[in-house]
């Protein structure tokens, strides 16, 4: 019962630095440069439901119509619910908050892999113990931990990958 409960006091603290600083780290070129590509799509499919199709052709001249799009879709609907929040908690203008957000979504799906990978950790190891070591060394190690306040891209696709197994 201990070492269950230091398993959540270590997770929950976990999570509560890592959003921290999911929020602090600042806007990377990748995230504005997916977030551009967001809007040409979502403006060209809005032409095409219009009746015009001028930006769907802005769009196919688009060398990077397609970069790292898929987080994007569903990212945005918590972003716009989240961002006048985070834009007022942490001092940012609305456009900075919002990519935030997104930052912060992506933290928040590097975590929940990691509590697939210890449920998934203790199904093949049958070993609670090892599982939780397993999954604390998961969520502490610092390349995966850095890559989840920054890259927009590869932790949603880890949670994927993840869940594929559950």
């Amino acid at each position: 019962k201990l070492r269950r409960s230091f398993f959540l006091v270590a997770l929950l603290a976990i999570y509560l630095f890592g959003s921290y600083a999911s929020f602090k780290t600042g806007i990377t070129w990748d995230t504005e440069q997916e977030q551009r590509v967001l809007v040409a799509n979502v403006k060209a499919v809005r032409g095409l439901i219009n009746g015009d199709h001028s930006p769907y052709q802005t769009l196919v001249a688009y060398s990077d119509k397609y970069y790292g799009i898929g987080f994007d879709a569903p990212a945005s609907i918590i972003q716009a619910l989240a961002h006048r929040s985070v834009a007022r908690h942490f001092g940012l203008d609305s456009a900075t908050a919002y990519l935030a957000t997104k930052q912060w979504l992506t933290f928040t799906l590097f975590f929940v892999s990691a509590l697939l990978f210890f449920l998934l950790s203790r199904r093949v190891t049958e070993d609670e113990p090892f599982a939780m070591l397993a999954a604390l060394g998961y969520l502490l190690w610092p390349y995966l931990l850095g890559q989840s306040f920054l890259d927009i891209k590869d932790s949603p696709f880890l949670f994927a990958w993840f869940l594929c197994f559950h």
